[in-house]
Order: structure tokens, then sequence, then C-alpha cells
């Protein structure tokens, strides 16, 4: 995991305030790329979509800092479970900075921890992996998740994984 340890990654709870660095790492370039015309219109909308995940049930967002050595914080990464009946649907999104270095797997085991700490009513985990992204179905693997099957989806193939909690 690069030059980091397991007590400078910080995981907590998703907050108003995170919303910015998400748009900026996740969505700004994408939104740059085809609404230039109406940048402004497309934030308020991913806005509105973060702040409902952070109050709905059926959410769970979290969000990890990385703490370096002069004790500032650097976005890590960002993983929300949406909640359905008795299982959660999960997707993870790392910085692109961090990618590579076996952050995955851990990020994924502790946000599965705080997860049955915050709802009890939760007995499986889903993940939809697109059939070419061979380095998301290895970290799933090695976070205890096993492959089900492949669906298609709008004729994209995705991997299903599960794991129970």
């Amino acid at each position: 995991m690069g030059d980091y340890t397991l007590s400078e990654v910080i995981l907590r709870n998703l907050k108003i305030e995170d919303i910015v660095t998400i748009y900026q790492h996740i969505h700004s370039e994408y939104m740059e790329k085809y609404y230039s015309n109406n940048l402004e219109e497309q934030q308020g909308i991913y806005e509105k979509w973060y702040k409902y995940m952070i109050v709905s049930p059926g959410y769970r967002p979290y969000f990890f800092d990385l703490e370096k050595d002069d004790k500032s914080k650097d976005f890590l990464a960002f993983i929300n479970y949406e909640l359905k009946n008795n299982r959660a649907i999960v997707n993870i999104y790392i910085n692109k900075k961090y990618r590579g270095l076996d952050y995955g797997k851990l990020l994924l085991k502790m946000s599965m921890d705080k997860l049955k700490k915050d709802t009890k009513k939760i007995k499986f985990i889903v993940a939809y992996i697109l059939e070419e992204n061979l380095i998301s179905q290895k970290t799933f693997l090695g976070a205890g998740f096993n492959f089900k099957k492949i669906e298609k989806n709008n004729k994209i193939r995705y991997k299903l994984y599960r794991r129970y909690l």
C-alpha cells in the first residue's frame, strides 16, 4: 500500500462538505467533456443527489481520507452501498493517484465492517463489475466476494459478485 499504514486511512460517513471533492474527482472531467454548456446545472444535480444519499435510509455513503506525514488529509476513496431489502449493492471509487497501490481490498473490508455495524438487516453485498475490468474483479475476489453470474444490461456485460456478511 504505498508508504502508508492502516492507521492513516480514515473512514467516515459522507458529509455535505465532501460533495465538492467527490464531484471534482468523479464527475467533473466527464461533465466538462459532455456538458460544457451547462456545468453549473449538472453540478447542482449531482449535489442534490449526494445530499439525498447522505440523509436517505436507503444508502450508506462512506468517505475515505488518507492522513499524510504532515497531518494533512487527502481524498482516498468513496464507497457507496445502496440498500435493498437484505442486500446492498456496492460502488467504489478510488482516487486516481492511489490506484494500483492495493487499497481496494482494505477499503472494501473496512467499509463492510462499518456497514455491518450501521445496519443489521443486510445479509449480503453484491457488486456489478464490467466484464473487462479485471483489476476490480481481482480486488473483489481478494475481499471475499465470489463470482455468481454474468448479467447483461443495455448490451453491456457485467460480472455479478456476491459476499455474505
